[in-house]
Protein backbone atom coordinates (compact mmCIF):
# COMPACT_ATOMS: atom_id res chain seq x y z
CA UNK A 1 0.00 0.00 0.00
CA UNK A 2 1.50 3.43 -1.10
CA UNK A 3 1.83 5.59 2.38
CA UNK A 4 3.20 9.38 1.85
CA UNK A 5 5.78 10.77 4.83
CA UNK A 6 7.03 13.99 5.02
CA UNK A 7 7.78 16.92 8.08
CA UNK A 8 6.76 20.08 8.08
CA UNK A 9 7.50 22.69 11.20
CA UNK A 10 8.44 19.93 13.28
CA UNK A 11 4.87 18.01 12.09
CA UNK A 12 5.18 14.77 11.03
CA UNK A 13 3.01 13.55 8.34
CA UNK A 14 1.66 10.23 7.01
CA UNK A 15 -1.27 9.71 4.51
CA UNK A 16 -2.56 7.03 2.78
CA UNK A 17 -5.79 7.59 0.01
CA UNK A 18 -9.12 5.41 1.58
CA UNK A 19 -9.49 3.90 -1.75
CA UNK A 20 -5.91 1.77 -2.26
CA UNK A 21 -6.60 1.18 1.68
CA UNK A 22 -10.20 -0.24 1.04
CA UNK A 23 -8.57 -1.95 -1.86
CA UNK A 24 -5.62 -3.61 0.74
CA UNK A 25 -7.76 -4.51 3.26
CA UNK A 26 -10.51 -6.07 0.92
CA UNK A 27 -7.69 -8.60 -0.29
CA UNK A 28 -5.92 -8.72 2.95
CA UNK A 29 -9.22 -9.80 5.27
CA UNK A 30 -11.31 -11.83 2.31
CA UNK A 31 -14.29 -9.32 2.67
CA UNK A 32 -16.43 -8.64 0.06
CA UNK A 33 -16.23 -4.76 -1.05
CA UNK A 34 -19.92 -4.00 0.09
CA UNK A 35 -19.05 -5.53 3.58
CA UNK A 36 -16.39 -2.57 4.20
CA UNK A 37 -17.64 0.54 5.73
CA UNK A 38 -15.71 3.86 5.58
CA UNK A 39 -15.80 3.44 9.56
CA UNK A 40 -13.40 0.44 9.04
CA UNK A 41 -11.39 1.21 6.34
CA UNK A 42 -10.49 5.08 8.60
CA UNK A 43 -9.84 2.74 11.64
CA UNK A 44 -7.70 0.13 9.45
CA UNK A 45 -5.80 3.02 7.58
CA UNK A 46 -5.21 4.93 11.21
CA UNK A 47 -3.57 1.16 12.38
CA UNK A 48 -1.82 0.77 9.43
CA UNK A 49 0.00 4.05 9.42
CA UNK A 50 0.69 4.28 13.38
CA UNK A 51 2.14 0.66 12.84
CA UNK A 52 4.32 1.63 9.87
CA UNK A 53 5.44 4.90 11.04
CA UNK A 54 5.18 4.82 14.85
CA UNK A 55 6.04 1.19 15.20
CA UNK A 56 6.77 1.59 19.26
CA UNK A 57 3.85 4.04 20.21
CA UNK A 58 0.80 2.91 21.46
CA UNK A 59 -2.15 4.21 20.53
CA UNK A 60 -4.89 5.11 23.19
CA UNK A 61 -8.20 7.54 23.45
CA UNK A 62 -9.10 9.30 26.61
CA UNK A 63 -12.66 9.95 27.83
CA UNK A 64 -13.70 12.08 24.86
CA UNK A 65 -12.54 9.38 22.20
CA UNK A 66 -9.75 12.05 21.44
CA UNK A 67 -6.54 9.86 20.17
CA UNK A 68 -2.91 10.07 22.34
CA UNK A 69 0.12 8.21 22.14
CA UNK A 70 2.14 6.76 25.18
CA UNK A 71 5.76 7.90 26.15
CA UNK A 72 5.07 11.46 25.45
CA UNK A 73 4.26 11.87 21.95
CA UNK A 74 1.51 13.70 20.72
CA UNK A 75 -0.82 12.57 17.38
CA UNK A 76 -4.12 13.93 15.70
CA UNK A 77 -5.94 12.02 13.25
CA UNK A 78 -8.41 12.92 10.10
CA UNK A 79 -9.52 12.21 7.19
CA UNK A 80 -11.68 13.45 3.99
CA UNK A 81 -13.71 11.43 1.26
CA UNK A 82 -10.26 10.63 -0.25
CA UNK A 83 -7.36 10.74 2.39
CA UNK A 84 -6.62 9.10 5.99
CA UNK A 85 -4.07 10.92 8.07
CA UNK A 86 -2.15 11.43 11.10
CA UNK A 87 0.08 14.25 12.31
CA UNK A 88 2.26 13.93 15.76
CA UNK A 89 5.18 15.38 17.05
CA UNK A 90 7.05 15.19 20.88
CA UNK A 91 6.88 18.68 21.45
CA UNK A 92 3.41 19.84 21.86
CA UNK A 93 -0.44 18.91 21.49
CA UNK A 94 -1.66 18.37 17.89
CA UNK A 95 -4.82 19.53 15.80
CA UNK A 96 -4.78 17.97 12.19
CA UNK A 97 -7.48 18.33 9.50
CA UNK A 98 -8.06 17.15 6.23
CA UNK A 99 -10.80 19.08 4.20
CA UNK A 100 -11.17 17.76 0.14
CA UNK A 101 -11.14 20.66 -1.74
CA UNK A 102 -15.27 21.43 -2.84
CA UNK A 103 -17.73 23.45 -2.99
CA UNK A 104 -19.79 21.88 -1.02
CA UNK A 105 -18.46 23.98 1.91
CA UNK A 106 -20.14 26.59 0.71
CA UNK A 107 -23.75 25.54 1.71
CA UNK A 108 -22.87 25.77 5.62
CA UNK A 109 -20.57 28.54 5.42
CA UNK A 110 -22.85 30.34 7.40
CA UNK A 111 -22.79 28.13 10.44
CA UNK A 112 -19.15 28.54 11.26
CA UNK A 113 -17.79 32.13 9.19
CA UNK A 114 -18.43 34.77 11.69
CA UNK A 115 -19.41 38.15 10.23
CA UNK A 116 -16.06 39.70 11.69
CA UNK A 117 -14.36 36.92 10.36
CA UNK A 118 -16.99 37.21 6.25
CA UNK A 119 -15.51 40.70 6.15
CA UNK A 120 -11.80 40.82 6.78
CA UNK A 121 -10.21 38.19 4.85
CA UNK A 122 -11.62 35.58 3.20
CA UNK A 123 -10.96 36.08 -0.58
CA UNK A 124 -11.59 32.38 -2.03
CA UNK A 125 -13.16 28.85 -1.65
CA UNK A 126 -9.60 27.89 0.07
CA UNK A 127 -10.13 29.95 2.98
CA UNK A 128 -13.64 28.90 3.82
CA UNK A 129 -12.36 25.27 3.76
CA UNK A 130 -9.01 26.77 6.14
CA UNK A 131 -11.29 28.08 8.15
CA UNK A 132 -13.57 25.01 8.64
CA UNK A 133 -10.56 23.16 8.60
CA UNK A 134 -8.74 25.66 10.96
CA UNK A 135 -11.99 25.23 13.86
CA UNK A 136 -12.49 21.61 14.03
CA UNK A 137 -8.35 21.57 14.42
CA UNK A 138 -9.35 23.90 17.41
CA UNK A 139 -11.87 21.80 18.82
CA UNK A 140 -9.30 18.55 18.82
CA UNK A 141 -6.76 20.41 20.68
CA UNK A 142 -8.94 22.26 22.77
CA UNK A 143 -10.83 18.53 23.17
CA UNK A 144 -14.15 20.22 24.04
CA UNK A 145 -16.99 19.18 21.78
CA UNK A 146 -19.26 21.95 22.88
CA UNK A 147 -17.55 24.31 21.02
CA UNK A 148 -19.37 26.71 18.63
CA UNK A 149 -18.09 27.05 15.54
CA UNK A 150 -18.91 30.04 14.78
CA UNK A 151 -19.59 31.92 18.16
CA UNK A 152 -16.64 30.27 20.34
CA UNK A 153 -13.75 29.97 17.54
CA UNK A 154 -12.11 32.88 15.52
CA UNK A 155 -9.45 32.39 12.65
CA UNK A 156 -7.34 35.09 11.20
CA UNK A 157 -5.33 34.95 8.12
CA UNK A 158 -1.66 36.04 8.56
CA UNK A 159 -0.64 35.10 4.90
CA UNK A 160 -1.88 32.86 2.31
CA UNK A 161 -1.10 29.58 4.41
CA UNK A 162 -0.65 30.83 8.04
CA UNK A 163 -3.18 31.41 9.98
CA UNK A 164 -4.18 31.90 13.91
CA UNK A 165 -7.33 30.58 16.01
CA UNK A 166 -8.47 30.91 18.78
CA UNK A 167 -10.96 31.02 21.68
CA UNK A 168 -13.31 33.94 21.94
CA UNK A 169 -15.14 33.67 25.79
CA UNK A 170 -11.84 32.48 27.99
CA UNK A 171 -8.58 34.42 27.73
CA UNK A 172 -6.18 32.37 25.15
CA UNK A 173 -2.88 32.40 23.68
CA UNK A 174 -3.24 32.50 19.80
CA UNK A 175 -2.51 29.45 18.19
CA UNK A 176 -0.12 29.89 14.95
CA UNK A 177 -1.63 27.01 11.70
CA UNK A 178 -0.55 26.43 9.09
CA UNK A 179 -2.00 24.74 5.70
CA UNK A 180 -0.73 23.05 2.16
CA UNK A 181 -2.60 21.33 -0.53
CA UNK A 182 -1.82 17.74 -1.07
CA UNK A 183 -3.60 15.56 -3.10
CA UNK A 184 -6.62 17.90 -4.00
CA UNK A 185 -6.82 18.22 0.32
CA UNK A 186 -6.60 20.94 2.09
CA UNK A 187 -4.42 19.65 5.08
CA UNK A 188 -4.40 21.96 8.64
CA UNK A 189 -2.37 21.97 11.77
CA UNK A 190 -1.21 23.62 14.24
CA UNK A 191 2.13 24.79 15.04
CA UNK A 192 1.95 26.04 18.52
CA UNK A 193 -0.17 25.23 20.97
CA UNK A 194 -1.88 26.36 24.53
CA UNK A 195 -0.19 23.51 26.04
Amino acid sequence: MNTTHFSVDNVNFAFIRKDECKDFFVREKDLKIREVSDRFIEIQGVKFLISNFLPNYTLKYNNNGKPRLDKGAYISISHSKSLIGIAWNFNFNIGLDIEEITARITRIETRFIHDKEEASFIDSLSDKIKIWGIKEALIKLYDDKTLNLKNDLRVKKLELNKWIGFRTKTPTKKIEFNTFEFDNNIIVFNTTSEN
